[in-house]
């Protein structure tokens, strides 16, 4: 499991952890966490101020389904429980990011194909530049895969 990282080290939320909030009550993490930044207290800088990393933000499904999904501060989680099984939504968002690099690496192959035989614009790929798209095009296949024989396996649960 990767953690995110700002200036204020590794990121203690993941995908499908169990969080607790102390007026909310408990929940979990079903997005990836973002860096927000904000205006941070320092009275060395002029106007008391500076533009900073504050911490966290992630949608949080609450255990109270009249509350719904909300996104909410790192600041006020804590973590109760990381499990194994991260669901469905968590696997589809991981499969549709490594989809989304092969669909991009492919459209790029086919508009370099397209544009290389005997195109005079200076940012024509020669056929060197077009090999290498391909192999960088091969390996985010079989990364898409392997995550589809590990799904076919059972290890995504």
């Amino acid at each position: 499991m990767s953690l995110h990282e700002d200036e204020h080290g590794p990121c203690p939320f993941t995908w499908g952890d169990r969080i607790d909030h102390p007026k909310f009550g408990f929940g979990k993490v079903v997005s990836e966490p973002i860096e927000c930044s904000g205006p941070i207290a320092d009275p060395s800088h002029p106007g008391g101020f500076r533009i900073g990393a504050k911490g966290w933000s992630m949608d949080i499904e609450w255990e109270d389904e009249a509350r719904g999904t909300t996104s909410m501060g790192s600041n006020f989680l804590t973590v109760v429980e990381r499990p194994d099984a991260k669901g469905e939504a968590y696997w589809a968002n991981e499969y549709e990011k490594i989809l989304k690099k092969v669909q991009l690496d492919r459209s790029r192959t086919a508009e370099a194909l397209a544009r290389a035989f005997r195109d005079k614009r200076d940012d024509r790929l020669d056929a060197s530049a077009i090999r290498e798209r391909l192999l960088q095009e091969k390996a985010n296949l079989e990364a898409l895969l392997n995550f589809l024989d590990a799904d076919e396996a059972g290890e995504h649960h």
